[in-house]
């Protein structure tokens, strides 16, 4: 039953590079990340005995999607980006965030590269590479002026590797 309440309204659903299960938006929460016990999906209330945890992100946005880059965790709302870093027992994640005003439009308008991420925001694109980037964009202003933000959730992303696109 624990499983069902935290993942049923999710977001969305990731698996850590220390293997660990993480909702984004858990239980219905657009801020709330929680990551179950380390290799397991039945426990994701913390206790002494497991290293489940939880945290809300101090954001004025709601949780759009995450996705492992560079070692880390990335996540995006739909006004701002945070990290979050293993740190091993007891705190198991920490959590910072990196700017404001460069969330994303949707879920899926991010793509990862070689050496890091690019994604689209809603008033321009973004690169992440361990650093925040703004990506000049040509056609900005025909792109980013009459979009319609509500459909968010069918812009995407693809990495273009074979025309040498790195972000």
């Amino acid at each position: 039953l624990e499983f069902r309440r935290v993942l049923f309204r999710s977001t969305g659903v990731l698996v850590s590079a220390e293997r660990y299960c993480f909702a984004l938006g858990a239980g219905g929460d657009p801020r709330k990340v929680q990551w179950s016990d380390q290799e397991g999906l039945t426990t994701w209330t913390a206790s002494s005995t497991n290293t489940a945890g939880s945290f809300t992100l101090v954001s004025d946005g709601r949780i759009r999607c995450g996705r492992r880059v560079l070692g880390d965790i990335l996540i995006w709302t739909d006004v701002d980006l945070h990290r979050v870093r293993y740190l091993g027992a007891p705190l198991v994640y920490g959590r910072e965030r990196i700017a404001g005003d460069c969330g994303i439009v949707g879920q899926n308008a991010v793509s990862l590269f070689k050496d890091g991420v690019a994604w689209m925001g809603q008033k321009c694109f973004w690169a992440w590479n361990g650093s925040l980037q703004h990506i000049p964009c040509e056609v900005s202003d025909y792109v980013f002026g009459d979009i319609n933000l509500a459909q968010g959730a069918k812009f995407y992303s693809v990495h273009n590797a074979a025309r040498s696109e790195e972000h």
